[in-house]
């Protein structure tokens, strides 16, 4: 029986298909009764306060181990940072929640009852220290220095989506060398990675993705940090939301919260950069005007000085003979050229103070 029309022909003609809000209500979910002991690493640690109250009540967060994590509450007192080892205590619940992909979730109502220690070692050795060989950029100087053409995006196709449509003022940055990675796979996303860096006309790389599950696979992952590193390139995340923060963003050159804020911040930089260049033509335009007046005067004052010379040496020849009438003399002083050298003058001065202010 393939044809779909046959299995329609099975269903009672009064029954109607179910919405996904009436299907969960008939999900009967259970958790392990008991109370259960779970060691991890917190992340996403925030304290909630009531609207207008300043007082803690509940401390919110995950904790993460491997692949897997698990939400957790705790008591307003719950001392704990991102990124410690603690083993937590209590009673697992499962709750709804509006989550992207999902509709419950499973949380430790308990409390923190102490700490472990991570095993340092690993079979194929000591991780090597992820270490910064090239002065951290901003993105405003790297493309100032570099250009937008010699930057290369490597990014989930969600993520570009909103980065572009956050930078719609500036429509080249759509335009740019973007690359859609596998960001799931630490293997995967360095292939990517090293092909790109391929090109010696690539000198910055923007990582981004949005968030959801699997983010830490790579913006986690000590393998692709220490290939980023590696490369002698700058780079800039944009990973998740605006609360994760993770080990690619603390050796990034500059992170950014999410791939909308990065696209927003790269538009303005750009449109920054294109009104700072306008003005320095303008600048040099005047510059080159008051050049050629400065000359102009200059080869006018020549002719001046020439023009006196010449008429001081005439009065001194005739001074023993005869005497020049006043309008000899009157003509002899060219007053339009000392006219002409006044209004260059002017013109000067003027130009000089567009090009100072």
């Amino acid at each position: 029986m393939n044809d779909v029309r046959d299995t329609a022909r099975l269903l009672p003609e009064t029954q109607s298909a179910l919405t996904p809000a009436a299907l969960s209500e008939l999900l009967r979910l259970t958790a392990p009764t008991g109370p259960v002991t779970v060691k991890g690493l917190a992340a996403e640690v925030r304290h909630w306060t009531k609207p207008g109250d300043s007082q803690v009540t509940r401390t919110y967060g995950r904790l993460r181990l491997g692949d897997a994590s698990l939400r957790f509450e705790l008591p307003p007192n719950a001392a704990i940072r991102d990124q410690v080892p603690l083993i937590l205590h209590g009673a697992l619940r499962v709750k709804a929640t509006e989550g992207f992909r999902c509709t419950h979730e499973v949380v430790l109502i308990g409390d923190v009852v102490g700490e472990w220690q991570p095993q340092t070692s690993a079979p194929a050795g000591t991780l090597a220290a992820l270490v910064r060989t090239q002065p951290r950029l901003s993105l405003e100087e790297a493309l100032t220095r570099h250009g937008l053409d010699a930057f290369a995006f490597l990014s989930t196709g969600t993520a570009w989506g909103d980065l572009t449509t956050a930078a719609s003022a500036v429509p080249s940055i759509s335009q740019g060398n973007q690359v859609e990675t596998n960001f799931m796979q630490p293997e995967r996303f360095i292939a990517d990675l090293e092909e790109v860096c391929r090109d010696p006309r690539i000198k910055c790389l923007v990582i981004a993705r949005g968030g959801g599950a699997g983010l830490e696979r790579i913006g986690d992952s000590h393998q692709v940090a220490a290939a980023l590193l590696a490369s002698g390139r700058a780079f800039f995340t944009a990973l998740g939301h605006e609360r994760d923060t993770l080990l690619l963003d603390k050796h990034a050159d500059q992170p950014f919260p999410t791939p909308s804020i990065l696209g927003q911040r790269l538009a303005d930089a750009l449109q920054d950069i294109e009104a700072r260049r306008v003005q320095a033509a303008k600048a040099r335009a005047l510059s080159e005007q008051v050049n050629t007046l400065t000359r102009e005067r200059d080869r006018l004052s020549a002719e001046l000085r020439g023009a006196t010379a010449a008429l001081e040496a005439r009065t001194t020849h005739q001074a023993a003979g005869a005497q020049d009438s006043p309008a000899d003399v009157e003509s002899s002083h060219s007053p339009f050229s000392r006219y002409v050298l006044g209004a260059v003058g002017l013109v000067v001065v003027f130009l000089l103070g567009r090009c100072t202010g």
